[in-house]
């Protein structure tokens, strides 16, 4: 099965990134998003495919502020946590 997820805009609220920040961040959450989609596989209820207008990835608590990739592997594991049944619309 191939799994397409498109973000089409992503609103952190509250955090400031430089272009290099937002790179390290853009590139942990899709990682991490890859990463869980193989390890869990995506829920039944997203098989035939939907398009949503939000989801809410839950809240960052990054143990360092100061390291956007750390922000970015906790956003991608609250959107995979969603999309893999462990979380809801």
């Amino acid at each position: 099965m191939s799994v397409q997820v498109h973000i089409e805009h992503l609103v952190v609220d509250g955090l400031a990134l430089e272009a290099r920040g937002e790179a390290a961040f853009q590139a942990a959450l899709t990682r991490e998003l890859a990463r869980s989609l193989e390890a869990h596989g995506l829920a039944r209820e997203w098989a035939g495919g939907a398009a949503v207008p939000a989801v809410d990835g839950g809240t960052l608590r990054a143990a360092n502020p100061a390291a956007p990739a750390a922000f970015g592997r906790e956003a991608g594991a609250g959107i995979a946590k969603m999309l893999t049944g462990g979380g809801s619309r």
